[in-house]
C-alpha cells in the first residue's frame, strides 16, 4: 500500500512537472499567455539576440549602417524637362483677313439643306476679306490680328503645344474654308480666329466671342454646339481678366464657314473695337496684345493643358 502511494505520488508529481516544461515551450517570451480577448497584442519586453559564431563557418559580415540612408527621391513632373502644360494639344492659330481680299464665293457650309434650310451648302460667301480698319490709328486689322497671333502662337509653343498658323504674313490667298479645312487636316484639337469689331457707334467696346450654332441639327453636331459653348465662355472670361475689357456675350452663329467647316471647337475672338477710339488705339499697342494673347494661353492652359501636382 504505501509502495502504491509513493508510486501514486510520483506520477503526479512528474506529469505536473511535464505540463510546467510543456508551457514554457509553447509561450514565447513577447506573448504572454494571457492575451487579451479581444485580438490585441501586449508588446514584451524587447530582446537582445546573441549568436554563437561557429569558426568554421568563415568571418562574419559587418552589420549594415543604414543610419546615413536617405531614400530615393520621389519623381515629379518638373523633373521631366520636355512635359510641358499644353504637351501634345494641337492648335491652329487662324489670324483674321489677309492683306488682299477674296471677292470669289465659296459655299457657307459642308451640309445640304436638308439638314438646315437657311445656312446650308447652297448659300455663298465671300471667300476672304481684308477686314476694317481702325477709325483712329488707320491701322488695318489684318495687320492688328496678324500681331496678336503671333504673341499667341509664342506663348503656347514656350508652354508645349504645335501651333499651326494660317498665316505669318499679310501676303497670301487663303479663304476662309481653307482655313477650317487647314485645321481638320492637321488634327487640331481646337481653332482659335483672332479678330477685331466694327460698329457705326463709336461707344460700342468689349471682348465678344462667336461659336457654332444648331448647323447641321445632328446628334452629334448638338455636342458639339454645347461644348463650344462653354469653352467661349470660358475664354471671354480670361481674356476680360487679363485685359481689363468690357465683357460682352458669346453669340452662337451658323453664318462663319470657318466655323461651320471645323471638325473641332471653333471659336471667333473679337478682340475689341476699332472704331472704338480707346480700344483702336490699344489694340495696336503690344502691351494690349500681350495682354489679349496671354489670356487666350490661359483659356488654353485651363481647357487644355496638363494638371500639374501641386
Amino acid at each position: 500500500m504505501k509502495k502504491t502511494a509513493i508510486t501514486v505520488i510520483i506520477l503526479m508529481l512528474a506529469a505536473v512537472l511535464a505540463a510546467a516544461v510543456c508551457v514554457s515551450c509553447t509561450t514565447g517570451p513577447d506573448e504572454p499567455s494571457g492575451s487579451p480577448t479581444d485580438g490585441s497584442r501586449t508588446p514584451g519586453p524587447e530582446i537582445t539576440a546573441t549568436t554563437t559564431k561557429n569558426p568554421a563557418d568563415g568571418p562574419t559580415a559587418a552589420p549594415t549602417d543604414v543610419s546615413n540612408q536617405t531614400e530615393a527621391p520621389t519623381p515629379s513632373w518638373t523633373e521631366e524637362p520636355d512635359i510641358k502644360p499644353l504637351s501634345g494639344v494641337v492648335i491652329y492659330i487662324n489670324a483674321g483677313h489677309q492683306g488682299k481680299g477674296m471677292t470669289e464665293k465659296e459655299p457657307l457650309a459642308p451640309w445640304g439643306p436638308e439638314y438646315n434650310g437657311q445656312y446650308n451648302n447652297t448659300v455663298t460667301k465671300t471667300k476672304c476679306t481684308s477686314g476694317t480698319e481702325g477709325r483712329f490709328t488707320h491701322v488695318a486689322e489684318h495687320v492688328v490680328t496678324l500681331q496678336i497671333a503671333l504673341k499667341l502662337q509664342a506663348l503656347c509653343e514656350e508652354q508645349g503645344a504645335t501651333v499651326v498658323m494660317s498665316r505669318t504674313t499679310e501676303d497670301v490667298t487663303k479663304s476662309n474654308v481653307e482655313r477650317a479645312l487647314e485645321a481638320n487636316e492637321c488634327g487640331a484639337d481646337i481653332a482659335l480666329h483672332i479678330h477685331c469689331n466694327g460698329s457705326e457707334n463709336q461707344n460700342a467696346s468689349g471682348v465678344e466671342v462667336y461659336v457654332r450654332g444648331e448647323g447641321k441639327k445632328t446628334e452629334a453636331y448638338k455636342k458639339l454646339e454645347d461644348k463650344d459653348y462653354i469653352l467661349g465662355l470660358s475664354i471671354l472670361e480670361e481674356i476680360c481678366k487679363t485685359t481689363g475689357a468690357k465683357k460682352r456675350y458669346v453669340s452662337k452663329s451658323d453664318n462663319y464657314s470657318t466655323i461651320n467647316w471645323a471638325e473641332m471647337s471653333s471659336l471667333i475672338i473679337e478682340c475689341g473695337f476699332m472704331s472704338n477710339e480707346e480700344e483702336d488705339n490699344l489694340l495696336v499697342t503690344d502691351s494690349y496684345q500681350n495682354k489679349l494673347a496671354q489670356g487666350m494661353l490661359n483659356f488654353l492652359i485651363k481647357e487644355f493643358g496638363i494638371l500639374f501636382p501641386a
